[in-house]
């Protein structure tokens, strides 16, 4: 029977291999508490703030945006970086919730689009509408502050990079952003 601790990893070197395995499931459980999404969703979650930050100078561009209304009065708007050639989808609920969130563009796939063009179809148009982001910071390590200005109103908005949610949005005056 081993004495010292480096006798054990001598005798037992399945311990010290199982140990060094679990290292990146320890790392996504890790990510998952401090970002606050479910286990299964950590590496989404990931590349939607990498997204996020790759096109932080695209959304502070005046862009045109396509609009649609759902069957069930979601509101639809889509956008689309030019640098990039990156997506971005806000989704309006009609029970109050928002959420934003990045299509990558080298993710983009044939299925992935026909059920784009497919959902787009069964929208009623609404045009175009041209939002103005006025100006963003990063809040903390989670979320992104931005002042988005929409055809003539202005609205102050919280986004969980790693989740799209738009966890606060509130109507303001359409003044320069203070630091």
């Amino acid at each position: 029977m081993p004495n010292k601790w480096w006798q054990w990893v001598l005798v037992y070197p399945t311990l010290v291999i199982s140990f060094f395995s679990a290292i990146p499931t320890f790392r996504t459980l890790y990510s998952s508490y401090a970002i606050g999404v479910p286990y299964a969703n950590v590496a989404k979650a990931e590349e939607q703030r990498k997204l996020w930050v790759r096109n932080i100078d695209c959304v502070k561009e005046e862009k045109s945006v396509v609009m649609a209304t759902t069957k069930t009065n979601d509101i639809v708007k889509v956008a689309a970086c030019e640098d990039t050639g990156d997506i971005i989808v806000e989704v309006n609920h009609a029970d109050g919730r928002k959420i934003a969130k990045w299509v990558s563009f080298q993710n983009l796939c044939e299925p992935c689009v026909a059920e784009l063009v497919g959902n787009a179809y069964a929208m009623e148009p609404q045009g175009q509408v041209y939002i103005e982001v006025i100006c963003q910071r990063w809040a903390d390590s989670v979320h992104l502050y931005r002042r988005v200005k929409v055809g003539n109103r202005c609205f102050d908005e919280m986004v969980n990079t790693y989740t799209g949610e738009i966890v606060m949005r509130s109507e303001v005056p359409c003044i320069p952003c203070s630091n």
